[in-house]
């Protein structure tokens, strides 16, 4: 083999070092994140260290919510919509991007196996209607 490109290990060593590479790059901008986010809050409590501020009358708003008669449910009432609500915009995004990719996917498929058979899911990626019971 003249040609190095063309050699299968040559290009599995490639794309393990790009594989490494992504995973490093993608860990130290999550790390730098994170300390850019704690710095900020270091930064937050050190100005308003021993001050009057708004944050202590929302911590107060909170704590007389949170003791009150029925501020406990109310929390937990708000907190399990706002989780509802959550999982429901990321079920529809979901679908929206599987059903975007769906048709590239679905050519890949044939270029590949032109005998393949499909596996009857949606264009969403839901079971087909006549496959539940």
């Amino acid at each position: 083999m003249a040609d190095n490109e063309s050699d299968p290990s040559n290009t599995a060593l490639t794309l393990a070092k790009i594989n490494l590479a992504d995973g490093l790059l993608s860990k130290a901008i999550k790390t730098a994140g994170q300390c850019f986010i704690a710095y900020m809050t270091y930064r937050i409590v050190a100005v308003t260290a021993g001050k009057t501020t708004h944050v202590n009358y929302l911590v107060a708003l909170y704590g007389h919510i949170a003791v009150s008669k029925y501020g406990w449910a109310f929390l937990a009432g708000g907190t399990t919509a706002s989780g509802i609500l959550y999982g429901k915009s990321q079920k529809r995004l979901k679908e929206k991007q599987i059903k975007n990719n769906n048709t590239h996917i679905v050519e890949l498929e044939r270029s590949f196996d032109p005998f393949r058979t499909s596996s009857g899911l949606t264009a969403t990626g839901s079971t087909n209607p006549e496959d539940q019971a």
